[in-house]
């Protein structure tokens, strides 16, 4: 199992590198989801927000997560908060917006106004830009 895994990383960092945003969203969710020592939550953050900025759904969802969590980033619901937004507003998936809805609400409920505020706000930049 070693040395797929060990290839399986090699070939989608190859790939990844060259702008490939599946690759991209595959190797963040690799290195989030392996056990030992190929997990590392840093290099998942890096690899999701690659994809995310290339507007992929599901690394914009695991991103929000990651942030809401504190997860290989420290906890920053503004952060949160702003990949839900831009997450639902490029899923074509049925159910995934139905997880990012939910997700989003719960924030929506135990955030400050003033950051939902400043979420909201770095969401529309995002996309205008």
């Amino acid at each position: 199992m070693e040395q797929n895994t060990t290839t399986a990383l090699r070939w989608f960092e190859s790939a990844a590198l060259q702008g490939v945003v599946t690759a991209q969203f595959n190797l963040g969710y690799l290195y989030s989801t392996l056990k030992g020592k190929h997990r590392n939550f840093e290099r998942a953050i890096h690899w999701y927000s690659k994809a995310a900025e290339q507007g992929h759904p599901t690394a914009r969802f695991r991103l929000a997560m990651h942030y809401k969590r504190g997860v290989g980033v420290k906890a920053n619901y503004v952060d949160s908060l702003r990949w839900a937004l831009l997450a639902l507003e490029v899923t074509k998936s049925e159910t995934l917006p139905v997880k990012i809805r939910d997700f989003k609400d719960d924030l929506l409920e135990n955030v400050p106004k003033s950051q939902i505020m400043k979420a909201v706000k770095i969401a529309k930049e995002t996309t205008e830009a």
